[in-house]
């Protein structure tokens, strides 16, 4: 784990849903897993791919939107997509090797929320996001 400062926002363009971790932990009612699926057959299928995570309703417990995308930008040809600004600010990185895609980020996810139990560091739930590189994951947490 390190500290982060993204000292410019990052626009990021993709599909976005409006979820929640009760329906996301059982298979039968993912939406996440098609929202990537989609994304990956897209033209803003990218090297380097993001997953942002915003909105957050009751911090990570209830409702959030998550926009799968790139910085790739598509403008007027790519009807139903979205586009977040990521703002500039403080972040908390995780990281890992990716095997299995679905059980090495929900792990990671796993071991960011046990971490910030016990934390001093507290999260701002403006935008987290995941960050694709290769067979890497980097997992940006906002923090105050």
């Amino acid at each position: 784990m390190r500290e982060f400062y993204l000292d410019k926002p990052l626009k990021i363009t993709g599909y976005k849903v409006t979820t929640n971790n009760r329906l996301e932990l059982n298979q039968n009612t993912a939406i996440i897993p098609n929202l990537w699926k989609k994304f990956s057959n897209s033209d803003l299928f990218n090297d380097v791919n993001y997953g942002v995570y915003f909105n957050y309703k009751n911090k990570h417990f209830d409702d959030y939107d998550l926009l799968v995308g790139s910085t790739k930008s598509l403008s007027g040809v790519c009807k139903d997509c979205d586009s977040i600004e990521i703002q500039s600010g403080k972040f908390l990185v995780f990281e890992a090797d990716i095997k299995q895609i679905a059980t090495d980020v929900s792990s990671l996810w796993m071991k960011i929320w046990n971490y910030f139990k016990t934390c001093d560091i507290k999260r701002s739930y403006l935008s987290d996001f995941e960050k694709y590189i290769d067979n890497k994951v980097e997992i940006y947490i906002s923090i105050l």
